[in-house]
């Protein structure tokens, strides 16, 4: 294999990898913080919750208070995930969109431009490279600058790829949760209150939050010169892990 088919199949890989780590987020984007958040064990209980009502039979059916303020609580533990989720779609969105503000910078950069009338590197030139960790600018020559905002970007697009994958897992965990709702309100014990039924419909129907924002895409430069550092980018945030630990709800 040529050593320009190379960076096309590092890619393959790493978004493979990716995706398996996705997969080992079960589907819930990012997995830590929705199970410390405690949002994750308490929908999973409520649906437990509900199933066991689901399931009662009561030949008067009647309710008795405690039950329906359950069935309430329930539902509003659903509808507080899906905020939740609604929200991280929101933020992933905004990062996304600053990543590609300064992609849109980095690539109005070139030789003839990173400097400034005075012979000296640009100031929003040099502000960039130091918030990403580039200290030391002095005696660089004109190809390390370049070959450093070429790593930056490809950083940015690595980001990225993670981001759009975490907002696919809400989206995914969103549409899981109306679905198990829609489930439980098709099949109401008799005698529930209309509110209940209310609840259960709205949660039922409603949508996540629908990201509006282009992706701006890496292109075969960025690979070629910067393969390895994504690669070694992607396995360190592979290798960090995460613990859901027993979200199941107690017996």
């Amino acid at each position: 294999m040529s050593k320009h088919d190379r960076p096309d199949l590092n890619i393959t890989t790493e978004n493979a990898k990716l995706r398996e780590q996705t997969a080992f987020q079960l589907g819930m984007g990012d997995a830590e913080a929705l199970a410390s958040s405690g949002l994750m064990a308490r929908s999973n209980a409520a649906f437990s919750m509900l199933e066991q009502i689901q399931n009662r039979k009561d030949k008067d059916s009647k309710f008795e208070a405690a039950i329906l303020e359950q069935l309430r609580q329930s539902l509003n533990d659903i509808g507080a995930e899906m905020n939740w989720l609604e929200d991280q779609i929101r933020v992933e969105e905004k990062a996304i969109q600053h990543n590609n503000q300064e992609i849109d910078f980095i690539r109005t950069l070139d030789e003839n431009n990173i400097y400034g009338a005075d012979g000296k590197l640009r100031g929003d030139v040099s502000d960039l490279l130091k918030k990403n960790g580039y200290d030391d600018l002095d005696g660089k020559s004109t190809d390390e600058v370049m070959h450093m905002l070429t790593i930056i970007e490809t950083k940015l697009h690595g980001d990225n790829i993670i981001r759009l994958d975490r907002i696919d897992s809400y989206q995914d965990r969103h549409a899981h949760l109306r679905e198990k709702v829609r489930q439980f309100g098709e099949n109401l014990p008799e005698g529930t209150p209309n509110d209940i039924h209310q609840k259960a419909e709205a949660l039922a129907e409603r949508h996540p939050y629908e990201i509006n924002m282009r992706v701006t895409m890496s292109d075969d430069r960025i690979s070629n010169v910067t393969e390895e550092r994504a690669l070694e980018q992607r396995i360190s945030a592979e290798t960090s892990g995460f613990d859901f630990g027993d979200t199941s709800p107690s017996p």
